[in-house]
């Protein structure tokens, strides 16, 4: 073997070997040694092999045993370190070595994964399927979040924008927001209808209503702790899944409330004790009252009048109150249609109205159901 030797005031020697083509490194005695200090620049024209005598790469690093391979360092005082990795699972970069308790990416070349690893536990995961792991280095969807309670937080960089999740298939998109606009609308949560461009339900963080702006199909039992409230006029609860005969099955208005008696026979009686309650479920009110005529000659017709809503058109009533003349009953009638008045009459006679010289003194209790306009 032809060998040239160069020899300088270092004493490591430089030797090539012209035969191979390749270059070794030697002590004064010829003994080739394991490492290299060069104070300059190296040119190589050729492939370079650390640890190995046949470099397939322009520079091939070969270690017997599993770790690290490379390693390298800032040079400063607080020495940070980072190193190239490989062992017969793992390919990658750390910052301090290794498979376990490290920072840094890790390529699981027998599972097909990039993993990103911080000290104490994986950070996240990219597999071969193209899901995404977040605390976990096994993701079974698109995106799987793991941790003892994980949170996922979509923030704007600005204060002043909206946060949005988009989710979409080939043929319809929904988006939740949380809207930001300004005013009053800030902080509102959108569920939305992407592909027609509309809300599906609002909940505005300043009332705390909630609302929904499509007709709503519940399968199940809608337990509610709060009040429903209906805040458009005729509007309902819709019966229609059981269809009748009638003309309606929208149930748009209950109420319930107190009314007072007062005197509409035009004579300008005070009643006193005058009182009465009313409930209203759609059109039909049913009421209650108590009263006591003042002592009156007046001969005009007793009429009772502030009804809390109007009567319609053919309501008739019947009330079986307390004696008032010779042990009789008294029979009501509207006093006309769409007023809130009604007249009394002896039981058994209709024609005969009772005046007003007939109840003087009297007190009346009574309870009816009428419709109402």
């Amino acid at each position: 073997m032809s060998v040239i030797k160069l020899i300088g005031s270092d004493p490591n020697q430089v030797s090539r070997n012209r035969d191979l083509g390749s270059l070794a490194f030697q002590d004064a005695e010829n003994v080739i040694v394991d490492n290299l200090q060069a104070d300059g620049n190296v040119i190589v024209d050729g492939n370079v092999g650390i640890g190995t005598i046949a470099p397939s790469e322009t520079l091939s690093v070969v270690k017997p045993i599993v770790g690290d391979v490379i390693t390298w360092t800032n040079g400063g005082a607080s020495a940070k370190k980072g190193f190239l990795y490989s062992d017969n699972q793992y390919v990658g970069m750390m910052t301090i070595g290794g498979a376990g308790n490290n920072q840094g990416i890790l390529f699981d070349l027998n599972n097909n994964k990039t993993i990103i690893q911080r000290i104490g536990g994986t950070t996240a995961t990219f597999d071969s399927a193209g899901n995404v792991g977040i605390g976990t280095i096994a993701p079974s969807t698109t995106l799987s979040v793991a941790g003892t309670a994980p949170v996922i937080t979509i923030a704007p960089s600005s204060g002043t924008a909206s946060s949005t999740i988009t989710l979409s298939n080939p043929s319809q998109s929904w988006q939740l927001e949380n809207q930001y606009v300004g005013g009053a609308s800030v902080g509102m949560f959108r569920l939305r209808d992407a592909t027609a461009g509309t809300d599906v339900l609002t909940v505005n963080p300043s009332s705390t209503a909630v609302t929904l702006h499509r007709n709503t199909a519940v399968t199940g039992t809608l337990s509610i702790t709060d009040n429903l409230v209906i805040g458009t006029s005729g509007k309902g609860i819709d019966f229609s899944a059981t269809p009748g005969t009638g003309t309606s099955e929208l149930l748009d208005d209950y109420e319930e409330g107190t009314w007072t008696p007062i005197d509409s026979s035009g004579a300008g009686l005070v009643f006193t004790s005058a009182s009465g309650t009313y409930t209203k479920i759609g059109k039909l009110c049913y009421i209650t009252g108590a009263l006591t005529f003042p002592a009156t000659a007046s001969v005009s017709t007793a009429t009772i009048g502030g009804l809390p809503f109007s009567v319609s058109g053919g309501t008739q009533y019947n009330n079986y109150g307390p004696p008032i003349r010779n042990n009789k009953s008294l029979s009501m009638q509207p006093f006309g249609l769409n007023t809130s008045s009604f007249l009394l009459l002896p039981i058994g006679n209709y024609t005969n109205y009772v005046t007003n010289v007939d109840m003087t003194s009297g007190t009346m209790l009574f309870s009816f159901t009428y419709q109402t306009v």
